[in-house]
């Protein structure tokens, strides 16, 4: 016989709590006895469960695990659940209130989680972006970057930059940066939407602004935007 384990009962009847013992009776359920002392044998209890008639629940903060049973019965544990109690996921609801009674670990886990959304956010998710973008079909970053295009082109206003400014920096970018797969560059005004500030579009478009490319003062300053502007269309990361 295993060892009878002192319980709170409540009969359904009564809002008062009563001392009760409760054994296994053959792996089946529980036998129940209403004493002040411990029963000697199973077959003294006043009451038997059977295990699909309980409802298990896992102890919360101060209050204990219960267990509810039929006619508003209710078994009240005043520690831990016996081992031999063979109630579903018992193993796990009281994991949960040990662990819930602990400040270190909930202070570890604590520092877990905050470090799980750090890199989830640094890493976990530029990263799944990336192997997304690469899955996507070339049609579909072409319609998307179309899209994007003609809403930029509306938020600004044409280019005031000399044609010629203009020729000379797309030739030294195709020659120079973009060698083999050059970009359509697009000079406007940047305005309120854009102000200085270049933009590269996933249908291999650069937009620049005339605000950048004045401010750059040099060619070469301005190369240096496009050829970064060119790595994010090689990488997709404009998606």
């Amino acid at each position: 016989m295993k060892r009878p384990v002192e319980v709170k009962f409540y009969d359904g009847i009564l809002a008062e709590a009563r001392r009760a013992w409760i054994v296994p009776d053959q792996q089946q359920g529980i036998a129940l006895k209403l004493d002040e002392d411990i029963p000697a044998q199973v077959s003294a209890a006043d009451f038997y469960f059977a295990y699909p008639d309980m409802a298990y629940i896992g102890g919360v903060g101060g209050r204990k695990p219960i267990i509810e049973l039929p006619e508003e019965r209710r078994i009240e544990f005043l520690s831990k659940v016996p081992h031999w109690l063979r109630i579903k996921h018992k193993d796990i609801y009281h994991a949960i209130w040990e662990f819930e009674r602990s400040p270190i670990l909930i202070f570890f886990s604590m520092i877990i989680v905050i470090s799980a959304v750090i890199v989830i956010l640094k890493w976990g998710i530029p990263y799944s972006a990336k192997q997304l973008a690469k899955l996507l079909p070339e049609q579909t970053l072409v319609e998307v970057g179309n899209r994007t295009e003609q809403q930029l082109i509306a938020q600004t206003q044409p280019s005031t930059l000399p044609a010629e400014q203009q020729t000379r920096l797309k030739t030294l970018y195709e020659q120079k940066i973009a060698v083999g797969k050059p970009a359509k560059i697009i000079f406007r005004q940047g305005g309120s939407s854009m102000g200085m500030n270049a933009a590269a579009i996933p249908n291999n478009s650069i937009i620049v602004t005339d605000e950048l490319v004045k401010i750059s003062g040099t060619d070469e300053e301005v190369l240096a935007v496009l050829a970064h502007e060119q790595g994010h269309l090689v990488q997709k990361h404009s998606m």
